[in-house]
């Protein structure tokens, strides 16, 4: 009951459709299913937003900030940024 909650802050990912993914791949596919069930959840809701909410509503997306983002930090690659 705790993968839910992470993977909520982690990709954005609704813990209802995280469970419920996972129980249907579990069924249907076993164990395989049920380790690969988050991520292609992910990938599918990442696809739908892409292909429908964009492209056939016109809507646009809000993308949260990464964490280091939020934190103040800049993004590698950045103008004035050193690697460390």
């Amino acid at each position: 009951m705790l993968t839910p909650l992470v993977e909520k802050r982690a990709v954005a990912l609704p813990p209802a459709l995280t469970i419920t993914a996972q129980v249907l791949m579990a069924v249907l596919a076993g164990g395989l299913g049920l380790a690969l069930a988050t991520p292609l959840a992910a990938a599918a809701l990442v696809l739908v937003q892409r292909l429908y909410v964009e492209d056939t509503l016109g809507d646009a997306l809000e993308v949260p900030p990464s964490p280091s983002l939020a934190a103040g930090g800049q993004p590698l690659g950045q103008p004035g940024q050193e690697r460390p």
